[in-house]
């Protein structure tokens, strides 16, 4: 997976992409383990791509309220405020907005239309994923290697180190259906 078009996170040298759907569960429980990760590597850089699951409801919407926020410098504060509620109803999600200091004025712009520069990088992350073959969220992507669904920090180490799994069979993820897209 090519890095270098979503929000970044930290300073560090080894880029950490992360393909995550706000409105999946699974995504949501592997945040801490990632921030704890994180937190023990300063030379890893965590690089966002949404890749809403089209099944969950308003989660390409969500994604594109993240990408507004962005727009604004929001986006990492937006981001755990979506992580930490499973209600991305377009009025609990322009609550959000507020809450995290975002404009208003220019978040309902932003929401307002499917041809924003925000919705098209929900669908340029959706064609992207759809070509590395997601599965299911979250996957991430480290160097050569990929981790679909971790449940602990020890799977972002054993993939810093080389060691990930491609495997269907492993994991908890909310599940991509391919022929559908």
């Amino acid at each position: 997976m090519q890095p270098g078009v979503g929000p970044t996170l930290g300073n560090g040298h080894i880029v950490l992409v992360e393909f995550a759907c706000f409105s999946c569960p699974y995504s949501r429980a592997a945040q801490a383990p990632l921030q704890q990760f994180l937190s023990n590597h300063p030379e890893v850089l965590l690089e966002f791509r949404a890749y809403p699951i089209p099944t969950h409801t308003d989660s390409f919407m969500a994604a594109q309220a993240a990408f507004c926020a962005d727009d604004q410098g929001k986006f990492w504060a937006y981001h755990d405020a979506l992580f930490a509620t499973p209600d991305h109803s377009a009025n609990n999600l322009r609550r959000l907005a507020s809450g995290t200091g975002v404009d208003l004025i220019l978040f309902d712009k932003c929401m307002a239309s499917n041809t924003t520069t925000a919705a098209q990088r929900v669908q340029r992350d959706l064609a992207d994923g759809q070509a590395a073959r997601l599965y299911g969220t979250p996957t991430f992507f480290i160097e050569d290697v990929s981790l679909v669904g971790p449940s602990d920090a020890q799977a972002f180490e054993d993939a810093l180190n080389g060691k990930g799994s491609n495997s269907a069979a492993q994991i908890s993820t909310c599940k991509v259906n391919h022929s559908a897209n």
